[in-house]
This record gives C-alpha cells, sequence and structure tokens, in this order.
C-alpha cells in the first residue's frame, strides 16, 4: 500500500475564524508593541490570509524556510519524502522508490498549501504523522498557527550573551531543554563570560589558567584553590623556562 499524497477534499467548508476575537483583543491590550496600532485602522484586503494580519512584527525577522525535513515512508513502501515549511506555505514532495518497470520513469510528486489550506487538510496531517510522526505534525501545525520559537532561531553569540546573566539554577534547567541549549550552557564561551561579569578583574594568570582547566571549572574553583592552583602553574612555568635556557660555558 503506498501512502502518497490524494487529492485534496472539504476544499469549500466554511472557517469559523474571527479576527475580532475576545483572545485576539486582549492580546493586542496587553502588547501593544507586537501588534501595529492605528486609531483609525482600515480594513484588511480581502487576499491577506486572516492569521497573517494578527502575526506578531516579529515574524519578519525569521527565515524563508522555518522547517524542513525528510524521512520514508512507512513499511514496507520505500519512498522517500520531504517536508518543507516556509513563511508562506507548506511543500511535500515525494519520491516513487519501486523495482517496477511502471514507476522508473515517474517525476518526483509535490503537494503545496497555504497555512489555512493545511491547517483544514486532515489527509495531508495523517501522511505527515505517518512519515515523521505526530511531535513533527503537531511543530508543523504551530508553525502554521504563528506559534514561532524566537528563542530557539537566535544566533549562539546572542544566546550566549543572554544566557550569561542568568541564574545558575535556571542554567542548569535550561540546559536540559534541547541538545543547543546543552551545549551552549556547557560551552566555554559562556563561562567565558560568566567569569567577566562576577569577577571584578580578570587577570592574565586567570586566563591562562582557564586555557588548561576551562573556564567553568575556574568559576566553580574557590579563591583560595585558585591561588594554589595559579601559584603552582607559574612555579611549573618558570621550572620550564630554566630548563629550556642554553648552559653558558
Amino acid at each position: 500500500m503506498w501512502f502518497g499524497p490524494g487529492p485534496l477534499e472539504n476544499k469549500g467548508m466554511p472557517r469559523a475564524r474571527k479576527i475580532g476575537s475576545p483572545l485576539a483583543l486582549k492580546l493586542e491590550s496587553d502588547l501593544p508593541g507586537l501588534w501595529p496600532h492605528d486609531p483609525n485602522p482600515s480594513p484588511a484586503p480581502s487576499w491577506l490570509p486572516r492569521r497573517r494580519r494578527w502575526r506578531p512584527k516579529m515574524a519578519s525577522l525569521l527565515p524563508e524556510t522555518l522547517f524542513e525535513a525528510g524521512g520514508q515512508g512507512p513499511a514496507p513502501s520505500k519512498d522517500y519524502y520531504q517536508l518543507q515549511i516556509t513563511r508562506s506555505q507548506v511543500s511535500l514532495r515525494w519520491w516513487r522508490i519501486s523495482l517496477r518497470n511502471d514507476y522508473r520513469l515517474n517525476k518526483p510528486g509535490v503537494t503545496k498549501e497555504g497555512y489555512e489550506d493545511f491547517l483544514d487538510d486532515v489527509n495531508l496531517h495523517v501522511q505527515i504523522a505517518l512519515v515523521f510522526g505526530s511531535k513533527v505534525l503537531q511543530y508543523v501545525i504551530n508553525l502554521c498557527k504563528g506559534k514561532y520559537d524566537f528563542l530557539e532561531r537566535l544566533s549562539d553569540p546572542l544566546l550566549l550573551r543572554i544566557i550569561s546573566y542568568l541564574d545558575l539554577e535556571d542554567i542548569a534547567r535550561l540546559s536540559q531543554t534541547s541538545h543547543r541549549f546543552q551545549k551552549l550552557c556547557t560551552s566555554d564561551k559562556l563561562w567565558e563570560q560568566i567569569v567577566a561579569l562576577t569577577c571584578d578583574t580578570v587577570t592574565q594568570d586567570m586566563k591562562a589558567l582557564a586555557k588548561d582547566i576551562g573556564w567553568r571549572q575556574l568559576y566553580f574553583t574557590n579563591k583560595l584553590q585558585l591561588q594554589r592552583q595559579i601559584r603552582k602553574r607559574r612555579q611549573k612555568h618558570d621550572g620550564d623556562d630554566k630548563q629550556e635556557m642554553p648552559l653558558e660555558i
């Protein structure tokens, strides 16, 4: 059995979505900076999708491709699928993989739908869930509803700067949320910024010691132990310099 995209159905069903819903009005009043406010607003053009009228201004900062994934159809199918979510539509492409001569010359298939149509297309939801899983389907639905994770999409330097101002307990919790945050919360660049924020001065001896033990270990070392380690490193460094000095004859 092949689970390829089938014909679209129920395109003419009415949608019970209201722009001026109580929730939307409450969000506009609570967060006026995210929604455009005009004392004499003009009606939105009819060609503009309803959800895009209320999308936050930060959505304009998103890249063109929001999500992309590839996967194989459920057994016994060997067909390959590619799912792509852009800022305006959902695209599902598929390639028939079969030993039968009837399918060798078939071109890849594709289904493209706007956000509004995708949210109403139950058949396409089932196809995505079969290939990519229910979690991916829910994530795609959230993207189409305008629920973006802006924090996850920030650059690493900006995230490191934000994380450096968090408490240690919050950093520990954040490191457990995803692989990316786990890598950022344990990186040397983050703990170098934390040491710079918490210490009055960062000496050259501290920087040299951090190269050996890491900035995170340096941060959790108490002052007495830190002085001992710096002294030992300085003595070892001076001893190595004496051994490398040529003997005068």
